[in-house]
């Protein structure tokens, strides 16, 4: 479901979502972080950059890119960072998401004025410069406390990212899905397809964050970063990881017949492992396509949907390959192959 725009219902705010076939539905910000768009296998890209770097773009594209077209406004905002002579473009909405860490269960106070100051509240001491959530205060049983505090202190300390936080309902009252950008250098995972060149992110994560400006005059701090993930999306990162060099023809990243007629001669080129000198009994293709769909679009192994070749096969083989070198000239081969077409 695409996110559209605000709209007032009886003095709430509510957002309007779009689905692909049209139909239209009224969300409360509550339930934003439930929609979604696209399915199937997606690419990770993880990137250096610097929110100065980031130009605006019409949302409309984006939403063409997922296939909703009907009734989609401007009221949503979007963003194109410039990655690898292409760029990787995202909505708003996104931002807000992993910026607040837990839209859905503080959307009582970002969506509503001096929202963060009710939040929280600053702990100054001599040295250091920190926020506190009052005991008590419901946020969901899965936010940690020290991952939001984390975000909520850089929130709160930096002129920028106040105005930041700020602008998400100055932006929702005027019937807009949209947010500020603030002055930071960032390093950022996004995950999504590419088509005709461009990176479509349906999902993006801020892991780190370095401001670009001094704390408040009150907030005095020595923090050089702020890191916006814990140990579980540190977890998933390292083990969803990919090939950078392979890219995909349209929504495809499996082999074509005439690339596996030059790729099989590499794979084959050493002998395929065997138990007790029994043949290799698995489809060498779905294994080698397995490989590509993982290294391609950054997923864990597990999460190969492959029900001829279980995703242990293709991983061992691309152990294997990876270790005497031919994963590398396949996936040279496929870089040149596709940067052609």
């Amino acid at each position: 479901m695409w996110l559209d725009r605000f709209e007032r219902v009886d003095g709430q705010l509510m957002t309007v979502g779009i689905t692909q076939s049209g139909s239209q539905s009224l969300l409360t910000p509550e339930k934003m972080q439930t929609s979604s768009l696209g399915t199937g296998a997606f690419k990770a890209i993880t990137l250096n950059t610097s929110f100065s770097q980031w130009e605006r773009i019409s949302a409309r594209e984006y939403a063409k890119a997922f296939g909703i077209t009907s009734s989609v406004t401007d009221c949503h905002g979007a963003f194109s960072i410039p990655h690898e002579g292409g760029n990787i473009v995202f909505p708003a909405w996104e931002l807000q998401r992993t910026l607040l860490g837990a839209p859905a269960t503080i959307a009582n106070y970002v969506y509503r004025p001096g929202g963060l100051e009710l939040l929280c509240s600053p702990v100054c001491t001599s040295d250091n410069f920190t926020i506190a959530l009052p005991v008590g205060r419901e946020l969901g049983r899965r936010q940690r406390s020290d991952v939001l505090t984390e975000r909520l202190t850089w929130f709160y300390a930096y002129p920028s990212a106040d105005r930041a936080w700020n602008s998400i309902y100055r932006h929702a009252c005027s019937g807009r899905i949209d947010i500020d950008l603030p002055s930071a250098d960032a390093q950022i995972s996004a995950h999504g397809r590419i088509i005709d060149g461009v990176f479509y992110a349906r999902r993006i994560y801020v892991l780190k964050l370095v401001p670009l400006e001094p704390p408040l005059d009150w907030a005095k701090t020595d923090r050089e970063a702020y890191h916006f993930v814990d140990g579980l999306m540190q977890y998933i990162k390292s083990r969803q990881t990919g090939d950078p060099r392979l890219r995909p023809i349209g929504h495809r990243w499996t082999l074509t017949d005439d690339e596996w007629m030059v790729v099989q001669k590499m794979v084959f080129s050493r002998t395929l492992p065997s138990q007790h000198g029994r043949p290799w009994k698995h489809d060498v293709r779905e294994a080698v396509d397995g490989i590509i769909v993982k290294m391609g679009t950054g997923m864990s192994w597990a999460g190969l949907d492959n029900s001829r070749v279980k995703a242990y096969v293709s991983s061992q083989l691309y152990k294997r390959m990876k270790a005497d070198g031919r994963w590398d000239h396949i996936a040279e081969f496929l870089a040149s192959s596709r940067r052609k077409q």
